[in-house]
């Protein structure tokens, strides 16, 4: 019903956003008087989270609203833009609510809410515009049996053209949510004459933000706000931001610990990162021998501790220090000793003592000695 002019206001030497209605709908008592019905509205707001007005008055035989010029971008763009995350979501939901109690306790129902009429400033503060089909309840305009809003976004009782109050609203900002959450409305059709039904008795499908559930805090809150019967929804937009807020508080909790939980595994990583790069060193820079190993006779198999390292003769190379040798060879007795290794290059020569031939005089059956 209006053009929205780029105007300059040269008492404040500031750009403003200027409402103009329409030249042809001047004549038509209905627009005008709606639009009268905004003006009176509007002048009654200020909010941080609702657009500013600043001058409502006739000129060149129309009316026109000045009001803020908002340099920034509709929700609606910033879902297709962007992905927005469950903070974002709340924190868009804790503004709207916001001026939603305050316009309501002034008694005026925006009955419009939707993606399109909430607008992200340049300093990144949302703001609720166009009250063009606002009713304040004690103007009573608005004939009862018009079903008037958006579509997508509108309350049962909007699509029955029942009376409506705040309540409408919170159902709208919980359809705004679900978008926001989703990418898309709570309900779609190609008509309204078969979304109708849908809004009147269908249940929202389950809220999933890229095939994985919502946190469940801040699912609970938009299905609340989307009940059929208004007595089950948030009966204010208080009552609706006590419960983002407390979802919030809860997703930062969570937050906070995972935020722990990863710096405790980084430090345990690099603990074990310096540990490892620790071993290496002292492998790679401890002074080292090369300790060449004989035994006689030779073809003896050699351990370091438990372990097997070669048959005699050959050479090693280890740390200085002291290590548990052990040499096998069959038909000799095993030798094991404690070595300790302080010199650059030493030698371990080992004479292995054999196993003596034991006899045992045991009588044949011709009495023959067998030895």
């Amino acid at each position: 019903m209006g053009d929205v002019f780029v105007a300059h206001d040269p008492q404040f030497d500031s750009r403003v956003a200027l409402k103009v209605l329409k030249k042809k709908h001047a004549a038509d008592e209905e627009i005008f008087q709606r639009f009268l019905d905004e003006s009176k509205i509007t002048r009654r707001v200020a909010h941080p989270n609702i657009v500013t007005v600043y001058d409502v008055g006739f000129d060149h035989g129309t009316m026109f609203i000045a009001m803020e010029l908002l340099e920034g971008k509709s929700l609606d763009k910033i879902i297709k833009e962007n992905r927005l995350t469950p903070k974002q979501i709340i924190g868009i939901g804790i503004q709207i609510a916001t001026a939603l109690h305050y316009t309501h306790q002034k008694r005026i129902f925006h009955r419009d809410i939707k993606p399109a009429n909430i607008i992200r400033s340049s300093d990144g503060q949302f703001k609720l515009t166009d009250f063009g089909i606002a009713r304040i309840q004690d103007l009573k305009q608005t004939t009862y049996g018009t079903v008037m809003g958006s579509p997508y976004y509108m309350s049962p009782e909007q699509a029955t053209a029942q009376p409506v109050d705040g309540r409408s609203d919170i159902y709208s900002l919980g359809a705004v949510l679900y978008e926001c959450a989703t990418g898309k409305p709570p309900f779609q059709a190609d008509n309204f004459r078969d979304l109708r039904p849908k809004i009147i008795n269908d249940p929202p499908a389950p809220l999933l933000k890229n095939g994985k559930p919502l946190p469940p805090g801040l699912s609970s809150v938009i299905l609340k706000s989307l009940e059929k019967n208004p007595g089950k929804r948030y009966q204010t937009g208080n009552e609706m931001n006590a419960s983002l807020t407390k979802c919030l508080s809860e997703i930062s909790a969570g937050t906070n610990w995972i935020q722990k939980l990863k710096k405790v595994a980084i430090i345990f990583g690099i603990i074990i990162l310096v540990s490892g790069i620790a071993l290496i060193l002292r492998h790679f820079l401890q002074p080292r021998t090369t300790l060449k190993i004989n035994s006689t006779p030779p073809g003896a198999q050699v351990f370091i501790g438990d372990e097997f390292k070669g048959r005699t003769p050959f050479d090693i190379k280890l740390p200085l220090g002291e290590f548990d040798f052990r040499f096998s060879l069959h038909d000799y007795y095993t030798w094991e000793a404690t070595v300790k290794l302080d010199g650059e290059d030493e030698t371990l020569d080992i004479n292995l003592e054999p196993m003596e031939e034991k006899s045992s005089n045991i009588p044949s059956k011709h009495g023959e000695e067998i030895k």
